[in-house]
């Protein structure tokens, strides 16, 4: 068992005394007030990351949209030494501001029509995972027992020996309980937990094309990428009910340290488990819905490989169509349709009438997961 490394992202929110509010995302329209309690309307910024070798400070936000005037005429100091103004970037569902010569600090503070308010600074530490194999992954209240397994499935099969665990305002457990799960499968050499409670976004039922009014989760993910996973060995971004396989039965860190562009992408199958009296696990999902849709991809990605210097995407990079990288179609994920809270739309609800068992499926599950079985 490793020790879990804690810490803790708060953010910066729009001051009350500016009356302001994030406007909803220009695709999305509102269906309901229910919108406005699931989007996040008042983060102004999620973290700020002070680049030592670069001497620049990186400020990850959620979109500006008309939060960017504002933005544009405030004054900015860390730790009271004034900066220059920022350059302001937009990438796909988060902006940037990025400050130059920027000393090293505690607190950025910002100060915009008479009202002041700050943030913590975090130190870029890329070297915690350098040469490690990471899994990513951002979650919330997914159960312990379905991390503890997929964390089993990629160091059996796939040779992780690295998380980072970004935990989106769980309350079905403490920082504690999630640190321990975390550390306690064996072959892990370093686990780090992150706790960010923010908003994640708005449902279906609330807003048509409600996912663009998701910005957490690829905001962190290029966040960590820069502050923590610049040198790893390479990371795979993939979800807990998500588990990636070869029918070679080849490890996906393997297969990127050779790909082409340093990216190795891998469809989704979904998996069916049935309802039972016990707890359903990921070994559960044997069952198969002929004719059933694929899922969007995941992908495993190598620094120093040109996809690395494009912008992540939850499933893919900038710059790059998502198809052509699916490495021949070796890589495949099950996407386990009952390991979920449903807490973005019903997920239990399935014609099981209409599956079939899948044998290759099965074998597989047991392969990764033998051990997981409860006795």
């Amino acid at each position: 068992m490793i020790e879990t490394g804690v810490s803790a992202v708060s953010g910066l929110t729009i001051p009350a005394a500016l009356g302001l509010r994030r406007e909803a995302p220009p695709r999305a329209t509102v269906l309901s007030d229910a919108f406005w309690e699931r989007y996040d309307s008042t983060t102004l910024f999620y973290i700020a990351l002070h680049d030592a070798a670069t001497r620049q400070l990186h400020v990850f936000a959620p979109p500006l949209l008309n939060f960017a005037p504002l933005v544009r005429r405030a004054q900015f100091s860390i730790d009271g030494a004034p900066l220059s103004a920022p350059r302001l970037s937009h990438a796909d569902k988060f902006d940037r501001l990025v400050f130059d010569r920027v000393p090293t600090g505690a607190m950025l503070t910002m100060t915009v029509d008479g009202t002041q308010s700050a943030m913590p600074v975090t130190a870029c530490d890329p070297a915690r995972f350098a040469g490690r194999r990471v899994i990513y992954t951002m979650s919330k209240n997914n159960d312990l027992p379905w991390i503890r397994d997929w964390l089993l499935w990629y160091q059996r099969l796939h040779k992780a020996d690295a998380v980072l665990f970004v935990d989106n305002a769980s309350t079905a457990y403490d920082a504690g309980a999630l640190g321990a799960t975390l550390g306690a499968v064996a072959g892990y050499k370093a686990a780090q937990l992150v706790q960010a409670p923010f908003r994640y976004g708005p449902d279906m039922a609330t807003a048509t094309n409600s996912t663009y009014g998701e910005f957490v989760q690829t905001a962190f993910l290029n966040a960590f990428w820069m502050q923590s996973l610049r040198y790893a060995r390479a990371m795979l971004n993939v979800d807990v009910d998500e588990l990636i396989f070869s029918a070679r039965g080849d490890a996906i860190f393997d297969a990127v340290e050779t790909a082409p562009y340093g990216i190795v992408m891998a469809s989704g199958q979904w998996r069916y488990a049935r309802p039972g009296p016990t707890e359903v696990r990921h070994i559960d999902h044997t069952l198969a819905l002929p004719n059933d849709a694929s899922c969007p991809p995941k992908y495993c990605l190598r620094p120093g490989g040109l996809a690395a210097r494009q912008g992540l995407k939850v499933h893919g990079v900038r710059n790059f169509k998502r198809m052509p990288f699916v490495n021949r179609r070796e890589f495949f994920f099950l996407h386990c349709r009952n390991i979920s809270n449903s807490w973005k739309y019903e997920r239990m609800h399935n014609d099981y009438a209409a599956m079939i068992e899948d044998p290759a499926t099965q074998a597989m599950l047991m392969r990764g997961l033998a051990e997981s079985v409860p006795s």
